[in-house]
């Protein structure tokens, strides 16, 4: 389970289906991670836990399906007397997809052993993939026991380094108030006994 608000990239030969531009909403769906080459669990888990190991393991992105989108930020306001409010429609339309985020946990809840989420956040450098590859290898070693969820963030991962490096600063604080709502919409999903 991902979220999101990297912008879709939308670009005729765009490698991965989010970029790194910012989105003035926030997105949330499902990514999925190929392991290469393909094995089965036994495999998987005897290759995990051999020391050294004996083949290397690479992944690689799948499907990725955008599940739902809230509204786009900021929600418009309206006069009314007294003061302004923020539009009902994009209220109603911000219920709707924090439901519809809730939904799909409760949905994963079901096939899960444990009533908990991890919920993985990349750091600078990142890519909605290698973000998608940390979150897998997480749950993995976690023994797969989890709601697996990552935040993505639109880290910048090309130009020179200086200019990389400001330009995630200003993604990481655009992004803080979206993380927060996951944190908050994630928390508060019923049957979720506890978020890490």
């Amino acid at each position: 389970l991902y979220v999101t608000d990297r912008d879709p990239d939308e670009s005729p030969d765009a490698e991965l289906p989010y970029g790194e531009e910012r989105s003035r909403s926030l997105a949330f769906g499902s990514a999925q991670v190929a392991l290469l080459p393909p094995m089965d669990w036994d495999e998987l888990q005897r290759h995990s836990l051999s020391d050294p190991r004996d083949e290397q393991i690479a992944m690689e992105l799948g499907a990725v399906k955008e599940l739902g989108r809230f509204p786009r930020e900021p929600y418009p306001i309206q006069t009314i007397t007294g003061g302004i409010m923020r539009d009902p429609d994009a209220l109603e339309a911000h219920g709707r997809m924090d439901a519809a985020l809730q939904s799909e946990v409760r949905r994963r809840l079901e096939n899960a052993p444990t009533r908990d989420v991890v919920l993985y956040v990349h750091g600078f450098n990142e890519t909605f993939a290698s973000g998608a590859y940390t979150a897998a290898e997480l749950c993995h070693f976690l023994g797969r026991v989890h709601v697996c969820s990552f935040f993505t963030w639109p880290a910048s991962t090309t130009g020179g380094p200086l200019t990389s490096y400001i330009s995630t600063t200003e993604s990481a604080q655009y992004s803080v108030s979206h993380l927060k709502k996951t944190i908050r919409t994630l928390a508060r999903t019923p049957g979720v006994d506890g978020l890490h």
